[in-house]
């Protein structure tokens, strides 16, 4: 399947490497990366390539490139799922990933590459397993040679939870399931929606004795056709989500689902006036349109302005708002936001530098108004936990449970 694992910097020089076929030369595969994707750009507009019939697939951590190359019809989600799991267990390991750290730890993260595939398949790629005999310094020697140690490390790579020990003990017995969603809208400039669903993510933090068996009942009017889940689900047919949790935090599934209602935040009316070459004014009108109960904090608008703006006069009756030249926007700020407030508006009169030959012919794009803002204690995909089950069978205690659920905005934009 995976010919060779490479981690490139971002000149494309190898600072780690492991091939786990014949065949392949690491130092023309890196030069051949580096000479058709990096130098030209053409590294940023796929993490597939096809070169010299060979496959690159890849994925940027900051500064570092992870590139695997196969020469067979490879699957590349395969890929994409081991790359990115793979630098969860390094940064499981590791402070940051950058070249040095790659260099510095050169013989552990070897042994944990060893452990992670074998002969080009994916295998081992628990982070908590790993630990326990590979440390920094690599493979730990010693606890290998006590039999009891070395059975007990075997047990849990070919048992049926690999991922957590039985002997885990806790004086107070608690979990947390944190659900967040991000908000993707796109309305047009007639206030038709173009684009809107939300990401979702259930992030667990746990801290449970022995092997506790947990047991997720989501609400009925809930679509999950679109997520994934970490690999200690087993999702029932009534739709629960059975899992063993892994021991701290983890992430336990991803999702992505429609906006279960209206936008939470509209614009009302946008209005430009072009009153002369040196003068614009607008006006600006937002409601919030959120339900009952609910609110968005920290609202955020950012208005573009053109690019000659020299000055803004600026008007509004509630929050604070600025000129900011640097993005060339007027950035509105307002604490929070409810269903039970007025409409809000804002009037602009935009000061211009005079044009000049070469500028005169530019016509201003007019980006998308950009809003930002969080919903505390709610998601607007209608999501929800409607019961949460922990059982211990041996131990049998009662542990704490909590839920919180918190809405942000990834990309929520009005077109103007």
């Amino acid at each position: 399947m995976i010919g060779v694992l490479m981690f490139l910097n971002s000149r494309g020089d190898v600072a780690l490497s492991r091939t786990f076929r014949d065949g392949f030369s690491v130092r023309g595969l890196a030069e051949s990366f580096r000479n058709r994707l990096i130098s030209t750009s053409e590294v940023e507009r796929s993490p597939i390539n096809i070169l010299d019939d060979l496959c690159y697939v890849h994925v940027r951590y900051r500064d570092v490139y992870v590139v695997l190359v196969s020469d067979g019809n490879t699957n590349c989600f395969a890929c994409f799922q081991y790359l990115l799991q793979l630098l969860e267990v390094c940064q499981a390991y590791l402070d940051t990933i950058s070249e040095e750290t790659l260099k510095d730890n050169f013989v552990a993260l070897q042994q944990l590459i060893d452990e992670t595939m074998d002969f080009g398949y994916p295998q081992t790629m628990e982070a908590e397993l790993l630990k326990t005999f590979i440390g920094v310094k690599g493979i730990n020697i010693a606890l290998m040679k006590k039999p009891e140690q070395s059975e007990r490390v075997t047990a849990r790579l070919t048992g049926k939870m690999p991922w957590r020990k039985r002997d885990l003990f806790y004086r107070v017995n608690e979990i947390f399931i944190d659900v967040s969603e991000e908000l993707y809208v796109l309305v047009s400039q007639r206030g038709q929606v173009l684009e809107s669903n939300v990401v979702g993510s259930v992030m667990v933090k746990n801290f449970l004795s022995g092997m506790p068996e947990c047991q997720i009942e989501l609400n009925d009017d809930f679509n999950l056709n679109d997520a994934s889940y970490h690999s200690c689900v087993s999702l029932q047919a009534d739709r629960n989500i059975s899992f063993v949790p892994l021991d701290g935090k983890f992430l336990l599934m991803r999702y992505r689902a429609a906006l279960a209602s209206s936008p939470p935040l509209k614009v009302l009316h946008t209005h430009i006036r072009e009153v002369s070459k040196t003068r614009t004014e607008i006006d600006f009108g937002l409601k919030c349109d959120i339900k009952e109960g609910m609110r968005c904090d920290d609202v955020e608008i950012r208005i573009p302005c053109p690019e000659n703006t020299a000055d803004v006069n600026l008007s509004v009756a509630r929050g604070r708002v600025q000129f900011d030249g640097v993005q060339h926007a007027v950035i509105w700020k307002l604490p929070t936001l409810s269903q039970n407030d007025e409409e809000l508006l804002l009037t602009a009169e935009i000061v211009l530098l005079a044009p000049t030959i070469a500028t005169s012919e530019q016509v201003w794009s007019r980006p998308p108004i950009k809003i930002s803002f969080t919903t505390p204690s709610h998601v607007l995909s209608g999501f929800r936990v409607k019961e949460l089950r922990v059982e211990e069978p041996l131990l049998r205690y009662s542990a704490s449970k909590w839920v919180r659920y918190l809405t942000t905005t990834g990309q929520y934009e009005w077109r103007l």
